[in-house]
């Protein structure tokens, strides 16, 4: 297990945070822009109805079937865009607990879970699958970028400065500190 130090948890909190404010906008514009084009594919099948009304020639108005078919699969698409709720049931904190719990033990949750899980759980810890060689077997994985990460965090000491201070002695003074320190 990776040991986090809990600034480093702040800073995670953080970018999540951000991360899922931006995604949160996004999804947000991207309703907005489906229910726009939904209205410009209204008006533009509308218009493709009178036309067909005041066509006379079968071709013309089989033409013009066809074109309000297309734009009826698009408008199929679009609504369910449109409609898609922005935020899901979950908040934001038991998201951000969620990943927290993953990034501290996805052993376990690959242990304990069914092979959907499991599959999630390689996905997320490996930016690419798995390589096998006959000959020498399974190769070292490439794990993702947030793993990387955290790796910087393993096995480093947190400590306070030394009291005497970073300033290294001077032998022009004995040996000593040029400010003394009681």
């Amino acid at each position: 297990m990776i040991e986090v130090p809990r600034w480093g948890i702040t800073l995670i909190t953080a970018i999540f945070e951000v991360a899922w404010a931006n995604r949160t906008e996004q999804a947000r514009q991207a309703a907005r822009s489906a229910k726009a084009a939904l209205q410009t594919l209204d008006k533009q099948i509308n218009g493709l109805l009178n036309l067909i009304v005041d066509a006379t020639q079968p071709s013309v108005i089989t033409a013009y079937e066809k074109r309000i078919a297309k734009q009826e699969e698009d408008k199929l698409a679009l609504d369910e865009q449109a409609v898609k709720p922005v935020l899901s049931n979950t908040t934001f904190k038991e998201l951000h607990e969620l990943a927290l719990r993953f990034l501290s033990s996805p052993w376990d949750i690959y242990e304990k879970g069914d092979l959907r899980w499991k599959r999630l759980v390689l996905r997320l810890v490996f930016a690419e699958p798995i390589a096998y060689n006959k000959q020498s077997g399974v190769r070292t994985p490439k794990t993702s970028m947030v793993h990387k990460r955290l790796e910087a965090f393993k096995g480093r000491k947190c400590q306070m400065a030394d009291p005497r201070g970073f300033e290294p002695l001077a032998s022009a003074f004995g040996g000593q500190r040029s400010i003394q320190l009681s």
